[in-house]
């Protein structure tokens, strides 16, 4: 007997390709399309969105959440947490969680760029999260990292 592989699929509902564009067309003109595909085939998807993104096109996170996806925590501006100070990386996780949260419950949380300092881990902890996608088996701090948590780490890919 052949089973089927296991995957995850997962989608970031973010501004276009920051911080080289500077749009949502990705949003307003992707995201229908993508969710009716997704609808076709039958794919549960993940979609790590902004708070940002959630205030601009509420409607927009409301059929992803319709349509039975699970929705997650991408921060609030699509800012890499490495260049942010403690209570600026709080700030961003505190208030998109609730501005997500208004919309689907949300436990699941990916760094913008897949950066993500390991001292930070904790605020994910104190604010409900159960799982952080926001290291990268392609990236040296996936292999540097030695936090103890009781987040479930899954390592984004390509």
């Amino acid at each position: 007997m052949t089973s089927r592989p296991t995957f995850a699929f997962t989608v970031d509902l973010e501004p276009d390709c920051p911080p080289f564009l500077t749009g949502f067309r990705g949003v307003e003109q992707g995201l229908p399309s993508l969710l009716d595909m997704l609808a076709d085939v039958g794919v549960p998807t993940t979609f790590f969105t902004t708070g940002e993104v959630a205030q601009r096109y509420p409607a927009s996170v409301e059929r992803v959440v319709a349509a039975g996806h699970e929705l997650a925590c991408h921060g609030m501006t699509h800012t890499a947490f490495t260049s942010l100070e403690p209570e600026a990386a709080r700030a961003e996780i505190v208030e998109s969680a609730a501005i997500l949260r208004k919309f689907s419950t949300v436990t699941s949380f990916r760094a913008p760029y897949l950066r993500f300092p390991d001292e930070y881990v904790e605020i994910l902890e104190a604010n409900g999260f159960a799982l952080d996608s926001s290291q990268a088996k392609y990236k040296l701090a996936y292999y540097r990292s030695t936090t103890r948590t009781t987040l479930r780490r899954v390592p984004a890919s390509v």
